[in-house]
């Protein structure tokens, strides 16, 4: 019965929070995820994680928890090919002797640039249903993408809210997308165009012409490529300092154009 009462609350979940969630109730069903911890009991569960990802992108996650038994233990170690999953929490007292900590990292990935974001980090407790009846614990991280040509961050926090349900709560946190945008000459993803741009095209030219792997992800080389040769080389460190040089008030076409 573990999946069928995981996988109910957190679609009703999710059906609940539209239209924030902005869910398609035509979507494959959610399927639990299974936990990698050997110790997992079912009977204890009282929460549900879940994920929702625009199409074509994926996410790793790990959940793992601190407790009497240590800290920072594998929980949940799994790869997101699809739109939606959901984990199952087991709930614990908070106390000194019977307590978790649970900890929630999602990386996703995709976008034409194949983009990779850094760790979306959160932590959470869900209490023991035997002494907290109706405290069911639902909590949604729901990504959805940037209108295009947006100047927001690669992945942003937009918006955050609690809704009671009838055997619990449910947290939902939406977050924004923007994976398939760059400033041209921006390769570090600072909001400027500098020296440092410059340095790290150079540093990835040697390592390049060393053979050795590259230090750039796909979005970096979308942005250090400044002539549009696809490659990234010593040429692409040049035009980037003069673009610096006449503090962006030249276009790139004038500056690659030599004017």
């Amino acid at each position: 019965m573990k999946f069928i009462r995981s996988t109910a609350f957190i679609t009703a979940a999710f059906l609940a929070a539209m239209p924030i969630m902005q869910v398609n109730a035509a979507e494959a069903p959610l399927v639990s995820e299974k936990p990698v911890y050997d110790f997992f009991n079912e009977n204890d569960v009282n929460g549900a994680v879940g994920i929702k990802l625009p199409e074509g992108y994926s996410a790793h996650v790990e959940i793992t928890f601190d407790s009497p038994e240590g800290l920072a233990l594998p929980y949940y170690v799994t790869d997101i090919e699809k739109t939606q999953a959901a984990f199952e929490i087991e709930g614990h007292d908070n106390t000194e002797d019977d307590y978790r900590n649970y900890h929630i990292s999602i990386t996703v990935k995709g976008g034409k640039f194949n983009a990779v974001t850094d760790p979306i980090t959160d932590t959470f407790t869900v209490a023991d249903v035997n002494d907290n009846p109706n405290s069911y614990t639902g909590i949604a991280y729901n990504f959805t993408l940037a209108e295009e040509g947006s100047d927001a961050a690669m992945v942003e926090l937009t918006s955050e809210g609690e809704q009671k349900l009838d055997n619990g709560t449910l947290t939902v946190k939406n977050y924004t997308l923007n994976m398939e945008s760059f400033i041209k000459g921006d390769v570090n993803g600072d909001g400027s165009v500098d020296g440092t741009d410059a340095a790290m095209v150079l540093n990835e030219f040697a390592v390049t012409g060393a053979e050795q792997p590259s230090t750039f992800d796909n979005i970096m080389k979308a942005a250090g490529d400044i002539n549009g040769d696809d490659s990234i080389d010593g040429s692409d460190a040049g035009l980037i300092l003069r673009y610096y040089a006449y503090e962006g008030k030249v276009s790139w076409e004038n500056i690659i154009a030599g004017e």
